[in-house]
This record gives structure tokens, sequence and C-alpha cells, in this order.
């Protein structure tokens, strides 16, 4: 396991402290975090904005922690999630990555309140992604690390970066919120999960 494994199976130990409904507010509150991201990579993609997508799967999560009853159909909505995803290739020198981020994490909140059994852990790691690619950019050049024979060297770097340090604090200082139910942390005027 290298540095940044440890990081995130840190980060997942603290998130499974929470009970499902409160993992999808996390994960709500994260996606609404990012969508400066998402709203950025529309503007430059020209593609269409889908984020009545998102609003109404907030709308849900909200609804569903509230036992409100609600006429919403949530593998509808998941359904129109899955379908309206932005693509995975760039498209010439946008990427996609912070938007596919904002929308895993509004998917994961969804899916965690349909179904209270669902293992949220592995998406922490798309709510550093933005981050991740960010530093390894600025530090390497290059966006995709952690293969071959400099991965514990450069997922060492990635962990020891500030603005890594600095987005993962905000994570962890949310959940620790969370689980003692005080507010939020402000992120003030530049996000941490937004390079």
């Amino acid at each position: 396991m290298n540095s940044f494994d440890a990081l995130l199976a840190g980060l997942a130990r603290q998130l499974r402290e929470l009970d499902p409904a409160s993992q999808a507010e996390f994960f709500l509150q994260c996606g609404l975090a990012l969508r400066p991201l998402y709203e950025r990579w529309l503007d430059e993609t020209g593609r269409p904005d889908r984020a009545g997508v998102l609003d109404t799967a907030a709308l849900l999560v909200g609804e569903r922690r509230s036992a409100a009853n609600t006429s919403l159909d949530a593998e509808v909505i998941v359904t129109s999630m899955e379908a309206e995803f932005p693509p995975g290739d760039a498209l010439g020198d946008v990427s996609s990555t912070g938007a596919q981020s904002c929308w895993i994490a509004y998917d994961t909140a969804l899916r965690l309140v349909i179904d209270a059994s669902f293992a949220a852990e592995a998406s922490v790691e798309y709510l550093l992604e933005p981050v991740t690619v960010g530093v390894s950019e600025r530090l390497f050049g290059y966006s995709q690390i952690g293969s071959g024979p400099d991965e514990d060297r450069h997922m060492s770097a990635l962990v020891a970066d500030q603005q890594m340090a600095v987005a993962v604090d905000w994570i962890s200082e949310v959940i620790k919120a969370m689980l003692r139910s005080a507010p939020i942390p402000d992120a003030g005027t530049h996000h941490p999960l937004i390079p």
C-alpha cells in the first residue's frame, strides 16, 4: 500500500463512522463544492447543461434525509444521472475530471439514500481527483501517476503537497463536524477541492 492508498483508507475509515444518511449529506456537500468545476467544464466545452439532474438528485437526497414523502422516482434519477454523466475523454484541452467528480459526488449521495448498504468509501478518491490531477501536473508535468518505478516517490510527494493536505484536511473536518452535528467548516473564498 503506497502513501496515497493509506491516505484514502484513513478517509474511508472516517467516512464509515457516519450513518448512511450522513454519508449522503457529506457527498452532497462535496458535490456542491465541486459544482463550479462542472459549470466551468460546461462553459469551456459548450456542452448542454444537465444541472437539473443534479438539482433533482439533491432535492431527493434532502427529502429522503428528512423522511419526507416524495413523488420523485430515485431509480429514474439514477438512470438519468448515468445517461448524462460527463464523458471521460477530454474535449481538446478541456479535461472532464472535475465535472465527473462533481457528478460522482451527487450520484454517491443519491445511491446512499436509495440503498443504505451502498459502500461509498471508494467514492472518496473521486472527491480528491481534481486536486490530485492539478498537483500531479504541477509536480511532475503529467496528470496520471500511480504506476511504474517512481510510483512510491510520486505518491509520497503527492500526499506531502500542501494543496493536497488542505483538501484532505477539509474532507476530514467535514466528517468530524458531521459526527458532532456541528456546522460544515467554511472553505473560504477558494474551495480546497478545486485546484
